[in-house]
């Protein structure tokens, strides 16, 4: 399974990758992408993982902003961190 990975934040990132390896250490896992370009870009050339684990505010914007421009069509779990 080809899962990808958008998160703008590092920690936050291994986190999340280290979850998914231990679950199931043979997916394979593009990214991080941190940015809204970054996603656009990876589309356009033509990535369609099976799954996306995507966090909602990025470096330069919501990731939202970024699907909308693309022919994404793949499930997308979205996550967030709550600031205390």
């Amino acid at each position: 399974m080809k899962l990808l990975i958008i998160e703008d934040e590092q920690p936050n990132f291994l986190r999340i990758k280290k979850l998914l390896n231990d679950i199931c250490p043979s997916h394979d896992i593009d990214g991080p992408l941190i940015s809204q370009s970054a996603v656009k870009q990876y589309f356009m050339d033509g990535n369609n993982p099976d799954l996306i684990i995507s966090d909602i505010r990025l470096s330069d914007g919501l990731v939202f902003d970024a699907f909308d421009d693309t022919k994404c069509s793949t499930r997308i779990i979205f996550t967030t961190i709550a600031v205390r």
